[in-house]
């Protein structure tokens, strides 16, 4: 705690700034694990209501939101360790066993999908 113009300040061990959880160290270990908690909990979400939806919505669905959510700001992942990066490859694996038909065919077909690894690998070249 500090004071600041005579008011006092709580410090934080993390900041959240456009979407991605910043911490004193830029690990990013937070932050993997705020995108794998909200990716865990949309797909809980979507399971509910997969046999309501015809299987291209579904399959749409699950791209857009779970594929947005690993691949935003994934280029500050580079150099992070090979365990935090398999936390979120094991969000992939889980979106193609729960919705196995094609899943991962149709969102690289339509949305240019990569999984994270290759992502960061191809920074590096």
């Amino acid at each position: 705690m500090c004071c600041v113009a005579g008011c006092d300040i709580i410090s934080s061990d993390t900041v959240k700034i456009l979407g991605i959880t910043l911490d004193g160290t830029l690990s990013f270990q937070t932050h993997v694990n705020n995108v794998v908690r909200s990716c865990n909990f949309h797909l809980r979400a979507l399971c509910h209501i997969r046999r309501s939806l015809p299987c291209n919505t579904a399959n749409t669905t699950v791209c857009c939101i779970v594929g947005s959510k690993v691949d935003y700001c994934n280029s500050l992942l580079f150099n992070i360790p090979t365990s935090t990066l398999q936390k979120l490859q094991l969000v992939s694996f889980v979106v193609s066993a729960s919705f196995k038909d094609h899943l991962m065919i149709y969102c690289m077909s339509y949305t240019g999908y990569q999984p994270v690894a290759t992502t960061n690998k191809s920074i590096i070249k």
